[in-house]
């Protein structure tokens, strides 16, 4: 008569509590706190307390080396400005 061997098998409990590991922690970075919202955008807050919006925000998320700042992703590059036409010619009306 063979006796069969019965083997348990443990599972590792994990707490609920416990935080993921691609959570953005807030970064400082000179005067700025940058943290990182679950749409994946960034909010920059100066040291006062007041956000920071537009191209200073661009700037310091650059500076941080969080985004990268580079050309429209058609692969344009920039067109210099038109010349203005010489003053002795009128433009026709």
């Amino acid at each position: 008569m063979a006796t069969t061997k019965k083997t348990t098998t443990t599972t590792k409990k994990t707490s609920k509590t416990s935080t993921p590991s691609n959570v953005f922690k807030t970064l400082t970075h000179k005067e700025h706190k940058i943290t990182k919202k679950r749409s994946g955008r960034y909010q920059v807050v100066d040291k006062n307390g007041k956000s920071v919006n537009g191209m200073d925000k661009a700037r310091i998320l650059v500076d941080a080396k969080l985004v990268q700042a580079g050309f429209p992703k058609d692969g344009s590059t920039p067109k210099a400005k038109t010349e203005a036409p010489p003053a002795d010619e009128a433009p026709s009306t």
